[in-house]
C-alpha cells in the first residue's frame, strides 16, 4: 500500500514539474515548484524505513511490552537487539514524517504569497503564517526528538519509559495550530472575488482540501494510543495514507489550472 502511495505521489510531482517547465520554462518556476520536488524525495524515505523494520527488526520495537517482559529480556538477545533498531528507526521515520508535512505547509503559504502579491491583508496574514509554521516546525522536531532525555529512553527496553515518549498530544497540537490558519488565509478574497458561485465553492473546496490531513492525523494518533504489537505498523500505515492525501491536495491548486490549459 505504501509503494503505491508513493508511486502516485511521484507521478502527481513529475506532471506538475513537467506541465510548469513546459508552461513557464525553468525560470518561470517558482520557490514552491522546488520546494514540492523536495517533498517528493523526502516521501521516498518512510516507505523505505518500513521496509527495512521489516526485513532486519521484524516490525519490532520497545512498546508493547510487561513490566516483567522488560526485566527478563536478555540485553544480548536478538529480539532486544531488534527492539533496539527498530525503535531508532520508528523514530527517524516520525522525524522525516514531520520534515514532510511542513514542506507541504510551506508550498501551500508560498501558493498563497503569489496568489496574493500586492494585497496588503493578506501578505501580513501569510508573513504570520510563514512565521507559525517556522515556530511549530522547530517545536513539533524537537518535541519528537527530545521528549523523553536522556534521549536513549526513545529505545529503552528496561525501565519501561512510558508515555512521555510518545508524541501523540504534539502531532494533534500540530494539526489543529497551523492547517486551519494556513486554510483561512485565502478564503475571504475567494469568497469576495467577482467570479462564479460554482467556481467560488470548487475553490473553496480545494483550499480546504488540506484539513482532510487531520482527519487522517487523528485516525493515526489513535493507533499510537491504542499501543500494542501492530501499533507501530497501523500508524506508519495511516501515516502514508495521510502523507498521500496531502500529496494531493497541496498540488490541486497548481494541477487543476494547468489541466484546464491542456
Amino acid at each position: 500500500e505504501a509503494w503505491t502511495y508513493l508511486g502516485l505521489s511521484l507521478i502527481i510531482v513529475t506532471i506538475r514539474f513537467g506541465a510548469q517547465w513546459r508552461w513557464m520554462g525553468l525560470g518561470g518556476l517558482a520557490p514552491n515548484d522546488y520546494l514540492m520536488v523536495l517533498a517528493g524525495v523526502t516521501l521516498t524515505t518512510p516507505p523505505l524505513l518500513r521496509a527495512l523494520d521489516q526485513a532486519y527488526w521484524q516490525g519490532l520495537t520497545n512498546n508493547a511490552m510487561t513490566d516483567e517482559q522488560r526485566a527478563t529480556l536478555d540485553p544480548h538477545s536478538d529480539e532486544y537487539y531488534r527492539r533496539v533498531h527498530g525503535s531508532h528507526t520508528q523514530l527517524f521515520d516520525w522525524l522525516v514524517y514531520t520534515v514532510l508535512l511542513w514542506c507541504l505547509k510551506l508550498c501551500w503559504l508560498l501558493i498563497f504569497k503569489r496568489l496574493g502579491d500586492g494585497v496588503d491583508d493578506m501578505t501580513m496574514k501569510i508573513n504570520i503564517g510563514f512565521a507559525i509554521v517556522g515556530v511549530t516546525f522547530l517545536g513539533t522536531f524537537f518535541t519528537m526528538l527530545c521528549s523523553c532525555w536522556p534521549i536513549y529512553r526513545k529505545w529503552q527496553i528496561y525501565l519501561d519509559p512510558g508515555t512521555a515518549c510518545i508524541q501523540t498530544w504534539t502531532l494533534i497540537w500540530k494539526n489543529l495550530s497551523t492547517d486551519p490558519y494556513i486554510m483561512s488565509i485565502p478564503l475571504p478574497i475567494v469568497w469576495n472575488a467577482n467570479i462564479p458561485r460554482a467556481k467560488k465553492i470548487a475553490l473553496v473546496i480545494i483550499f480546504c482540501g488540506v484539513l482532510i490531513t487531520a482527519v487522517f492525523g487523528g485516525l493515526l494518533c489513535s493507533y499510537i494510543l491504542q499501543g500494542g504489537v501492530k501499533g507501530p505498523q497501523q500508524a506508519g500505515e495511516w501515516s502514508s495514507r495521510e502523507s498521500f492525501v496531502a500529496m494531493v491536495v497541496t498540488n490541486l491548486p497548481v494541477l487543476t489550472p494547468l489541466i484546464q490549459r491542456g
